[in-house]
This record gives structure tokens, C-alpha cells and sequence, in this order.
């Protein structure tokens, strides 16, 4: 290659690769989007000075605010979101529950702010309730990094699963689980055996490329019709470059769509954090996703408002 043609090198900010901001945008979705809406699946990132990397991380990101983000889900005309602890702090959730308190303020309840933490079996009980009290629903797993390599690690692993489950049970929680679909049927066994209920993230990561008859991904939609599961379908733009309408995804969607419409919560992803690829447009995402339920209001209703908030609220 063309020394003058390649692509610069990243930013580096406390020796790891700093990665793109979100887009900026003002448009609107053009789909009707049923009130009380959920995004189920954000992040924030605090200013660089203050919140750290920790070690295993493998980027950092520009700052991203809970006044940006609320500024988002007005354009969107969603009322709620649901923060993810990234893997870029490990199991520092200092920045997630800070958020919480601000958005929510006395009247957790109330609030419209939830939270996903990234806990480790060492986590006292008292922290425990300081999380669910500000509005922490559920932990996240990362089995990414057992199937993708380094550009996934981070986190917290499978062996945290189970003693995590067994602690959380009574406070409601569930687990989210970053995972590739090709791991379910080794997991299936495991995770029928889990006290809390869990939610496969962003379609079990099955590339649009494996297709919709994809083994793991099929086995996802059983699960799913079976009440055995939730799942994310979420992060279009990860599995697919075909931006803005992601048309290999449409068959994956529908097949999901159909086999659990009750069963499914649905998130922006911003500010699509290490993200190499076309930065999508939340709004476009979100007319994404109603084009997948095109003709069936209840699904989408289910899948923006009443699934999340059976497990955020």
C-alpha cells in the first residue's frame, strides 16, 4: 500500500488506541415509535483524565455524557436507557453508578435511567445494594473473548456466572451475556440450570454473513421460543457493513422477530464504541428495526416497551 494512502494511526491515550466519537446528527426517525420507549443498551465514557483504563482494556473512547446521551433519546422519542458498564474500565463501575444517581436522583423508581454493571464474584453484598438501589438491574459476561480473541477481552469471564446468579437472585437481576451464538448449544445446558433469567446481547454476535439458518443462531430463536431466553437485537452494524438498512440482516431479524417477539429488547449501542466500520445514525437504526417489524405494531411495542421494562424496572 501507498504509505500516503494508509489510514493514520489511532490516537493512543494512556497507551491505548483512542476510537471514533458518534456521529453528529440531528435527524428524527421516521417510523412511528410507540411511547415509553426503551433503549436497552448504551454506554457512557467519562472524561479521560478521570476514568482510566483498566489493564485488559483495548481502546478508550472519547468522552460521552449522560447530558449527551439524554439529548440522544429525546431525537430518538424514547423516554429510557439502559447504561452497560464498558469493557474499558474492567469492573470499575464508579462512572455507572454516578450516572444513575444524576438521572435519577432520590426516586430510583421513577427514574429513567437503568444500569448493567460488570461485577466479579468478589463483589461485596453491600455493593450489591448499593447498584440495585441506584438502579442496577443485571451484570454483564463477556464469552466474546473465548471465541474472539484479544480484540475481546475484558470483562468478566463464565467462571463469575453462576456465583454472581446465585447472589442476585433475590434483587431481581438477570445476567447479559456477550456471547457468540456458535457457543449455545455447549452453554445451553448451563445456562437452563441459572436461577435469573439472562439476554444473549446483539443478536449472539452471529455475523450476517453465516446467514439466518446460521446453526447458533437458530438454536438462539429456539431458545427464544422456548422462554428459555432473551436477547438483544442490537448492533446491526456489528455483524453487517452493508450500512444504513443492513438488508443481510433482515432475514436473521425476521426469524428472531418471529420466534420471540416477547422475548427481545432492542438498543442504539451509542456512542458505538471501537467501531472501524461506517459510525451508523441512531435514527437510522431505530427505522432499522421498525422495518423488521413492519405491519406488527405489538411486536415493536413489546420489543421498545414492555419487555424492557419487565427486566429494567
Amino acid at each position: 500500500m501507498d504509505p500516503a494512502s494508509a489510514s493514520p494511526a489511532p490516537r493512543l491515550v494512556h497507551g491505548k488506541p483512542l476510537c471514533a466519537p458518534p456521529l453528529a446528527s440531528s435527524k428524527r426517525p421516521h417510523a412511528s415509535i410507540p411511547a415509553g420507549g426503551w433503549d436497552a443498551h448504551c454506554h457512557l465514557f467519562g472524561a479521560l483524565d478521570r476514568y482510566l483504563p483498566a489493564d485488559s482494556a483495548t481502546h478508550v473512547a472519547p468522552e460521552a455524557t449522560l447530558a449527551d446521551y439524554r439529548a440522544l433519546l429525546d431525537r430518538l422519542g424514547l423516554a429510557k436507557g439502559v447504561f452497560v458498564t464498558s469493557t474499558v474500565y474492567g469492573t470499575d463501575n464508579r462512572l455507572l453508578i454516578e450516572a444513575l444517581k444524576e438521572a435519577n436522583g432520590a426516586d430510583t423508581a421513577a427514574g429513567w435511567l437503568r444500569g448493567i454493571a460488570v461485577i466479579d464474584s468478589t463483589v461485596s453484598d453491600a455493593a450489591l445494594r448499593d447498584m440495585h438501589e441506584a438502579g442496577v438491574r443485571g451484570f454483564r459476561i463477556n464469552l466474546m473473548r473465548e471465541t474472539g480473541g484479544a480484540h475481546f477481552s475484558g470483562g468478566v469471564g463464565r467462571e463469575h456466572l453462576a456465583p454472581l446468579a446465585a447472589r442476585v437472585k433475590d434483587m431481581g437481576w438477570h445476567a447479559q451475556l456477550w456471547v457468540d451464538s456458535a457457543l449455545l448449544a455447549d452453554l445451553r445446558g448451563d445456562l437452563a440450570r441459572l436461577p435469573i433469567p439472562f439476554v444473549i446481547d446483539h443478536f449472539g454476535r452471529t455475523q450476517a454473513a453465516r446467514g439466518a439458518d446460521d446453526p447458533g443462531f437458530s438454536l438462539l430463536c429456539e431458545m427464544l421460543a422456548a422462554g428459555e431466553a432473551y436477547a438483544k437485537i442490537s448492533g446491526a452494524y456489528r455483524i453487517s457493513n452493508n450500512a444504513p438498512h443492513y438488508p443481510d440482516v433482515a432475514p436473521m431479524a425476521a426469524k428472531i422477530v418471529a420466534a420471540g417477539p416477547t422475548r427481545l429488547v432492542w438498543g442504539t449501542d451509542w456512542p458505538h464504541p471501537n467501531h472501524a466500520g461506517i459510525m451508523p445514525d441512531d435514527a437510522d437504526l431505530l427505522d432499522v428495526l421498525a422495518s423488521w417489524c413492519e405491519g406488527d405494531a405489538a411486536a415493536l411495542k413489546a420489543i421498545l416497551v414492555d419487555t424492557p421494562t419487565t427486566l429494567y424496572a
